[in-house]
């Protein structure tokens, strides 16, 4: 899964992958010990996030169904429990320092594309966005 921002398709994360059942979900990043740069986890559906049971701090960008950000966390240290953000549909799990990085802001929009390799099953499940992947490769957010 690739996540660009739409107005200049400077690429946010070139490694995501989708948490998109329950267990999913709730493992999250848990127990993950390094989340390097281009790596990213979209958690569909979500409102919010707890980093509990995590060992490093991350940003946290919520998201509508259009892929816009409506809030974000920056640097979200370990054993915290975010607000639910109403707004949002998605949330999108990144290193810490991609927020200040990318200069990414509220009301900016994203696009998640999945890689049609990502969309064949796998182990570990569908290695892309729930719905999107059956719609040609697009998720939620993407153009076209």
């Amino acid at each position: 899964m690739r996540i660009r921002r739409q107005s200049d398709r400077e690429v946010i994360a070139d490694q995501g992958r989708v948490a998109d059942t329950f267990w999913r979900r709730f493992k999250g990043l848990m127990g993950v010990r390094q989340f390097p740069t281009g790596h990213g986890l979209l958690i569909v559906p979500a409102k919010g996030i707890h980093t509990h049971f995590m060992s490093i701090p991350i940003d946290v960008l919520y998201l509508d169904r259009e892929g816009t950000i409506v809030d974000m966390d920056v640097e979200m240290r370990p054993w915290r429990i975010g607000r639910v953000r109403r707004q949002a549909h998605q949330v999108l799990e990144l290193p810490a320092g991609t927020i200040a990085s990318r200069g990414l802001q509220v009301g900016e929009r994203l696009e998640i594309d999945c890689l049609p390799t990502e969309t064949r099953p796998s182990a570990r499940g569908v290695e892309c966005c729930g719905p999107g992947p059956a719609a040609g490769g697009k998720a939620a957010g993407s153009r076209g």
